[in-house]
């Protein structure tokens, strides 16, 4: 009878810490990410992060990407000219504000 007490209790301890490492791995990957926040007008611009084109909503005049912590490369282009060139740090949960040229 003791032994069956004691393995139950011994797997809700095992339980009840899968349950705490997993809530804590959650709140990791949220403090990773950060926000590249572009303000003003986009039209007829294409934006490039680390060379890869990015989708712009031409009618909302800003642009918000979530972006995993570290250092980008943003490029603003218009009619294959580039307007912009520029590193960008992302830190987790801070948000990066640029101005469209």
């Amino acid at each position: 009878m003791k032994a069956s007490i004691i393995i139950l209790l011994t797997a809700l301890l095992l339980l009840a810490a899968c349950s705490v490492q997993k809530i804590n791995q959650g709140a990791n990957v949220k403090e990773d990410i950060g926000y590249l926040r572009l303000n003003g007008i986009i039209r007829n611009r294409q934006v490039y992060i680390n060379g890869n084109s990015v989708g712009v909503d031409p009618e909302d005049d800003v642009q918000r990407y979530a972006l995993k912590a570290g250092l980008y490369k943003l490029e603003i282009r218009s009619s294959n000219r580039i307007l912009l060139t520029q590193d960008v740090l992302i830190s987790g949960g801070q948000t990066v504000d640029i101005t469209v040229p």
